[in-house]
């Protein structure tokens, strides 16, 4: 019989929970990784797992430098202190929430979306009376469940956003980043200041619009204007 210095057990319990937690949510980063390169048939399955571990396996092997980036003030304390955890690296869009009962009219959005790790594409949504009702053309079961059973303000108007990014360009997971770019959002839009409370948010985004702000435009054809 001996006894385990506290600090070493101490050690060893750090390292197992680390494992046991790096283990789960590789579920979660597995899912994201290979989920359109799968759905699309780029890949198969297996290739496509073979693929996201040796890769992420390469990745944790080739340092700390993006953790030692985030952590030198891009995201900082007073940014978490004053709410503004969704900041985006790299920068950028606004996004604003305009009356929530105001929209009328239908727009079709000509980028895929992506949500739960999958491509969703031909996103329409038909507002009329400031409700909105809306569609895909693939993978629409996929979120039309969480829709249905959603509560609260989930077919509202929920929020405007512009790209502002003019060194980002068109690429699926960053395409609200580009300058110029409209994404239009239905549902919950409470972490933006609005009115919507909701268990489900949903969004569309063009790389062609022109909006208008009163007699002001501010992006022209897919364009910031001057």
């Amino acid at each position: 019989m001996f006894a385990i210095d506290n600090a070493l057990f101490l050690l060893a319990l750090v390292v197992v929970l680390g494992v046991i937690f790096e283990y789960v949510n590789g579920f979660h980063d597995a899912a994201n990784a290979i989920a359109t390169v799968v759905a699309t048939r780029v890949l198969s399955p297996a290739q496509a797992v073979l693929m996201a571990g040796s890769l992420n396996l390469v990745g944790a092997l080739s340092g700390v430098a993006v953790a030692k980036t985030v952590g030198n003030g891009i995201v900082d304390a007073k940014d978490v202190k004053d709410g503004e955890f969704m900041t985006n690296v790299p920068p950028g869009y606004v996004i604003v929430c305009p009356g929530e009962t105001s929209a009328e009219g239908v727009v079709r959005f000509d980028r895929p979306v992506p949500y739960l790790g999958l491509q969703i594409t031909d996103v329409t949504f038909q507002f009329k009376d400031g409700k909105a009702t809306w569609s895909a053309g693939t993978n629409e079961e996929s979120i039309r469940g969480q829709y249905d059973r959603a509560t609260g303000a989930k077919d509202r108007l929920g929020w405007l956003q512009i790209g502002l990014n003019p060194a980002a360009s068109y690429g699926f997971l960053q395409d609200d980043l580009v300058a110029g770019a409209v994404e239009i959002g239905i549902g919950d839009n409470s972490e933006y200041g609005g009115k919507n409370h909701s268990n489900f948010g949903f969004q569309g985004r063009l790389t062609n619009a022109t909006v208008r702000v009163g007699k002001k435009v501010v992006v022209d054809k897919g364009r910031l204007a001057a």
